[in-house]
């Protein structure tokens, strides 16, 4: 893989995996009703807009300010499978409580660089994103005595920890004070590339190399499969907010990004059947049970495959959507309408995915 050339190989990685996969299958004999029903541009070009409309109820002190509030918040999106452990406290899933979080940094001032996030603790963190990973429970049921124990949810907030003072000493030792910095060393503003951004940030930060690694229980010829997830979501994401605006985020290859297949993407394509599973992974799904890594991937890239026949169905002389713009109607269907946001999603055991 390399900067021409990582969103032709994620496409091709995901195409092996739907046709080598025994638990998903892409059903295209679904696509067509989908895109009738669903799909119209209209309707996908309207949920665009809306989110193009939208912004966060902050004042940022610069243009770099909101860049880097994207990558950060973009970076931190895991963790959905503690959402079953956040909802009944904090009223709110993974991804919430990471916007909630970022809130909290700009509110409170943070300038979002790397060293803001190198002196980030454990503490600052429970504080900031209101996680609580610690706290006193009995030492038996029913015992009076108490000690200090990890809650479900704090390897979440490690991962969290982890991953801001990673990247941050990662930004120090890229001699950049933050993503925006970054950027503007790096980035061309003559021949802005969605696929170079996708895979320089893949590349230079840890957090945003979202690839399955094969491992001893992976068949022996297996290859890793790039789903490049976040990476894919952030040059969406700063590609409608700064296109017009920014050059260096003005991608002439748009049209080649996927979209990303997060677990609300794949809970609508399961709902519609275009992705099937055999019946061992369909009663975990169906009783919300965590699936391993490889069921999370194969089922992420299956959707991917999933979303580019979506594109190519399209009919007609009129203007056609891409997968970006395909990304947010289905974000929309799946947490606003009727069934999609009722149907249980993935929930992987490994949160690097999700």
């Amino acid at each position: 893989m390399d900067k021409a050339n990582c969103l032709e190989v994620v496409g091709q990685r995901c195409a092996d995996v739907s046709t080598s996969s025994t638990s998903v299958k892409l059903n295209k004999d679904q696509i067509a009703d989908f895109v009738n029903d669903e799909l119209s541009s209209d309707a996908v070009k309207g949920a665009y807009s809306i989110t193009m409309m939208q912004r966060w109820p902050l004042k940022f002190d610069t243009r770099d300010h909101e860049i880097n509030f994207y990558c950060w918040m973009h970076m931190l999106n895991f963790g959905s499978a503690y959402s079953q452990y956040l909802r009944p406290t904090e009223k709110r899933g993974a991804f919430g409580v990471v916007q909630f979080g970022m809130l909290g940094y700009v509110l409170g001032g943070k300038k979002l660089s790397g060293d803001d996030m190198i002196s980030q603790t454990l503490l600052d963190l429970q504080q900031n994103f209101n996680i609580k990973a610690r706290e006193d429970r009995p030492i038996s049921k029913g015992s009076p005595i108490k000690q200090e124990v990890d809650t479900e949810v704090a390897p979440f907030a490690r991962n969290i920890l982890a991953v801001l003072q990673d990247t941050g000493r990662r930004l120090r030792e890229l001699d950049s004070k933050d993503f925006a910095t970054f950027f503007r060393k790096w980035l061309s503003t003559e021949k802005p590339s969605a696929a170079y951004f996708v895979f320089m940030l893949q590349q230079r930060f840890k957090a945003f190399r979202d690839v399955y690694e094969p491992n001893q229980k992976d068949a022996a010829d297996a290859q890793p499969v790039p789903l490049l997830r976040k990476a894919q979501v952030l040059a969406i994401e700063l590609y409608r907010r700064f296109k017009d605006t920014e050059p260096m985020f003005n991608w002439a290859d748009v049209d080649c990004l996927h979209a990303p297949a997060d677990h609300v993407v794949v809970s609508v394509l399961l709902t519609r059947g275009i992705l099937t599973v055999d019946e061992a992974l369909s009663k975990k799904l169906q009783a919300n049970e965590p699936i391993s890594p490889q069921m999370d991937m194969e089922l992420r890239a299956v959707a991917t495959c999933a979303c580019d026949e979506l594109v190519k169905a399209q009919k007609g002389d009129g203007e056609k959507f891409n997968a970006a713009q395909l990304y947010w109607r289905l974000l929309e269907l799946g947490k606003e309408k009727e069934p999609y946001k009722k149907e249980p999603r993935p929930r992987a055991e490994n949160s690097w995915y999700v």
